[in-house]
C-alpha cells in the first residue's frame, strides 16, 4: 500500500452504545483532505446495524430523529417514548424500517424509545440537546 496516496484511504466513523457497549459503523468518507458538515452529515441512510439491530440518529438529537430498523416491516411496528422514570409521553405506529418520532414538544433530557413488532422489542436510550 502506497501511504502517500490519499485515494487508498477513507475515514470511517463508529457509534458505540454508551451503556450496551454495541459498536455501528455509522459512515465512511473518501480521504481528500475536507468534510463538509453540512453535505456529509450523517443521517439514517449512513447507519449500520447489527442484524435484527435498532438505532435512534442522530443521537443525541437537537429535537428531530429517525428510528431505524434493520428488520423488514410486513405489519406496522408500534412506537413508545418513555421518561427514564417509565412516564409513557408518546405512541404512535410506523410502516416502514425508517421513521420519524416528534420531539418538538420534549426538553433537554434523556428518554428511552420502545419498538415492538409482533416477534421483537427493540428498547435504546435518546438523548435530546437543544441549543
Amino acid at each position: 500500500i502506497d501511504l502517500s496516496d490519499q485515494s487508498n484511504f477513507k475515514i470511517v466513523v463508529f457509534l458505540q452504545g454508551k451503556y450496551s457497549k454495541e459498536i455501528y459503523q455509522a459512515a465512511s468518507y473518501p480521504l481528500n483532505g475536507q468534510i463538509d458538515q453540512e453535505e456529509d452529515r450523517i443521517g439514517p441512510s449512513d447507519v449500520v446495524l447489527p442484524e435484527n439491530g435498532m438505532a435512534i440518529v442522530p443521537n443525541p438529537s437537537d429535537g428531530s430523529a429517525s428510528i431505524v430498523i434493520n428488520k423488514s416491516i410486513e405489519n406496522p411496528v408500534k412506537w413508545e417514548l418513555y421518561t427514564t422514570t417509565g412516564k409513557q409521553l408518546k405512541q404512535g405506529w410506523a410502516n416502514d424500517p425508517v421513521f420519524e418520532i416528534p420531539l418538538e414538544d420534549l426538553s433537554n433530557g434523556s428518554y428511552l424509545v420502545k419498538v415492538m413488532d409482533q416477534q421483537e422489542i427493540w428498547v435504546n436510550r435518546l438523548i435530546i440537546i437543544r441549543k
